[in-house]
């Protein structure tokens, strides 16, 4: 399947975009927030209105939604990626979500996916999984990913912080995902 290939390469997008930072304001839940509705990919979700919209050259199927810098120190944008894959027969979602943590396991064998459970938002069940991840530079990353399977569309979405404002960043990411829908 596609989503194992897609799953590496939004992951590899996401930390592509960044290094490491100093100084880092902790994100805010109140932030002005905006609706993006993309109907060749199927879903609209609520973002910050300060987060910068990216398309993926090398992954049509997929979209990065970036922070901001929060100063001349700052060098790394936390983000979501959002991947969606149109599936030819019909699986079951714990088989979706099995496979995607499967993936990225297999290509990045050092990589240590933590599953977390179902995830339930007021419309949607989402398989929740987290890894840590070490740069070059020994800065460290959480990636925390949610996979959605609507009909046969696999959603998969990929949350990117510093480790270590990865908390604070969590009320922001569960904002997000509840803001998130396929659409037909």
């Amino acid at each position: 399947m596609r989503i194992f290939y897609s799953c590496s390469l939004s992951f590899l997008f996401c930390l592509l975009m960044a290094c490491e930072s100093k100084n880092k304001e902790v994100a805010k839940s109140d932030i002005p927030i905006k609706n993006y509705r993309n109907d060749s990919l199927h879903f609209s979700i609520n973002t910050p209105q300060t987060w910068d919209l990216r398309f993926n050259k090398k992954n049509k199927s997929s979209v990065g939604f970036f922070e901001p810098l929060s100063d001349s120190s700052d060098a790394f944008q936390e983000n979501l990626v959002i991947w969606m894959e149109e599936l030819p027969i019909g699986i079951s979602d714990s088989l979706y979500a099995k496979a995607a943590r499967a993936q990225i396991q297999l290509a990045n064998p050092s990589l240590k996916v933590e599953h977390q459970g179902w995830h339930q938002t007021k419309a949607y069940r989402f398989d929740h999984f987290y890894f840590d991840f070490t740069n070059t530079d020994s800065s460290t990353y959480q990636v925390d990913g949610y996979t959605l399977l609507f009909q046969k569309r696999g959603y998969n979405l990929s949350f990117a912080s510093e480790k270590k404002y990865a908390a604070s960043h969590q009320q922001i990411y569960l904002q997000l995902l509840e803001s998130f829908k396929p659409l037909p």
